[in-house]
């Protein structure tokens, strides 16, 4: 589909060749985002004496079952980092639109490397987690 009178302006002619790119990389977004919430929610059958409401996702991702919980985070990471460039291409020349792009690579960056750490609790590492220091630095407060 050609871009209309009004998004023309707004897409490079390099954009508008790579339409099944642009698709895919949209894809990835969308599907990464859904892949999250349905893998949070299948790991809660999964898991045994899993508190739903006191349970956190840290809890949910230790153990037998954790393989389930890596794949969920491992798609936002890549939800996170498709959007990214995605949007990268469609840059409306402002800073907070850089600003954005920048911050979507940096979470997904940060998301990805929370689970295969794998040090939970302190049980047997010395030192500070590095799972609590990347959950803090998703913390939006």
């Amino acid at each position: 589909m050609p871009p209309t009178a009004k998004t023309a302006g707004h897409l490079s002619a390099e954009v508008a060749e790579q339409a099944i790119l642009m698709h895919t990389l949209l894809l990835i977004a969308v599907f990464g985002c859904i892949a999250l919430a349905a893998v949070d929610l299948i790991a809660e059958f999964f898991v045994p004496n899993q508190d739903w409401i006191a349970g956190t996702i840290t809890d949910l991702g230790a153990g037998r079952y954790e393989i389930i919980v890596d794949t969920g985070r491992y798609a936002l990471s890549a939800a996170l980092i498709a959007r990214a460039v995605f949007a990268a291409p469609i840059h409306l020349g402002a800073w907070d639109c850089s600003l954005g792009i920048i911050a979507l690579v940096i979470s997904g960056l940060v998301v990805f490397p929370i689970r295969p750490r794998n040090e939970y609790g302190g049980n047997g590492s010395e030192g500070r987690l590095i799972h609590t220091d990347l959950v803090y630095a998703l913390d939006s407060r």
